[in-house]
């Protein structure tokens, strides 16, 4: 194989595939990236058996072939130059790449050589095959504005390990997502470009949703998603230069629908430019202490206060108030701090829903909370996301 790819292209490539690697590895060939002309085009692929990432690059190809590279090292050299060309040969004895950058300084030529050792494709693990029975297509803005609002309630740890991921359900030209790490619930729905032949779910790991938002990042390219027919795995093709492939969690994920409370005594109306305020003056204090933020709504000849507060024995308080809406009764709850500050952080964005969007909410982004009692789960609504949903569950507190 010998090709000739710019600089430039090449390293963004590589970045895309190197999240697919893995920083520890117990079959050390997942560590390397496979390169290999195909169609005219450089791929770029990397697996770490259960999150697979592949990419292709523009490039002049001299002589077909493949070979795998360690992913650091290459990628380290390929980016040590910020303009020029870049020529891979692979080469048999030792078996590897020689990798040619060339540029130009100061108006002299400069050519670097690097010889890194590889190891043949056959080597490198295979990508499983999805034969899609599902599929649908939704526009990239739209999905990463719906994961940003639900990825981050997931589980982080394996102890459910259904909850390490969020459930997909896809049904007429809405695509749900929801995720819950048996404290906090985020549901919202993103609008498909069409619906699909019949419904189907899936429950995709978190993690590949987090890296699939990170590949999304500045593309306005429509999303493929596509179920396999054993419904092991999901594939999602972004345009036509990323595919992400990732193995589906097995397992009967929670009725989310139910914990979600149809009822409240106390509902406000919070500005989410103040709410993200509060939150973050309050973490300063709760981290300290018990990481306890209490919220206390008054609705006094129909004007709504809210007092926020936290406090750590040994190091002081925090207290702030804030004019709300309030209807209803007075009510009082507790959160973790990191729950709020987490909500209010990601809670932001623009619509996954450009159909149900409530244009007629003027004015700035608000946070609509529903209250019942101090030990029931608190609701989270967007004046401008009809779609979403968040619940918590509440810090038991002496009041």
């Amino acid at each position: 194989m010998k090709i000739t790819s710019i600089q430039d292209n090449l390293a963004r490539g590589l970045r895309v595939v190197r999240r697919a690697v893995p920083s520890r590895a117990t079959l050390p060939i997942t560590q390397n990236i496979l390169i290999e002309t195909e169609d005219a085009r450089l791929k770029l692929a990397a697996t770490d058996l259960e999150l697979s990432i592949t990419t292709w690059v523009s490039a002049q190809i001299e002589q077909t072939g493949a070979i795998t590279l360690p992913a650091r090292p290459l990628l380290d050299t390929i980016s040590s130059f910020n303009m020029g060309r870049v020529e891979i040969e692979v080469t048999d004895e030792p078996y590897g790449a020689k990798i040619t950058t060339t540029t130009e300084r100061s108006g002299n030529p400069l050519t670097i050589d690097t010889d890194l050792r590889g190891a043949p494709k056959d080597d490198f693990p295979p990508f499983p095959e999805v034969s899609p029975k599902h599929r649908v297509r939704v526009d990239s803005g739209i999905l990463r504005n719906a994961l940003e609002r639900v990825v981050f309630s997931a589980a982080t740890d394996d102890a459910r390990p259904v909850l390490t991921g969020v459930k997909m359900e896809v049904a007429g030209d809405k695509a749900t997502f929801a995720a819950a790490d048996g404290f906090r619930l985020s549901i919202e729905t993103a609008q498909l470009m069409e619906a699909p032949e019949e419904p189907f779910d899936a429950l995709i790991p978190a993690r590949a949703l987090r890296e699939l938002g990170s590949l999304m990042a500045g593309t306005v390219a429509t999303v493929e998603i596509m179920v396999s027919e054993s419904g092991g795995e999901a594939m999602f093709r972004i345009g036509d230069e990323v595919e992400m492939i990732t193995q589906l969690i097995a397992g009967t994920y929670p009725d989310y629908k139910s914990l979600v409370p149809q009822n409240a005594d106390t509902t406000m109306s919070i500005p989410l430019e103040s709410a993200e305020q509060v939150a973050r003056s309050m973490q300063v204090i709760a981290r300290e202490g018990s990481a306890i933020v209490r919220m206390v709504a008054q609705n006094t000849d129909g004007q709504g206060r809210l007092t926020v507060s936290s406090n750590a024995e040994d190091l002081g308080n925090s207290e702030g108030s804030l004019d709300v809406d309030i209807e209803g009764e007075d009510g009082k709850i507790a959160f973790n701090v990191r729950f709020l500050s987490d909500l209010v952080s990601n809670a932001q964005g623009g619509t996954s829903n450009p159909v149900e969007t409530d244009d007629g909410a003027a004015g700035p982004e608000k946070l609509i909370l529903a209250i019942t009692t101090p030990s029931s789960p608190a609701v989270f609504r967007l004046s401008s996301h009809p779609g979403f949903t968040h619940v918590v569950m509440p810090m038991y507190v002496q009041w």
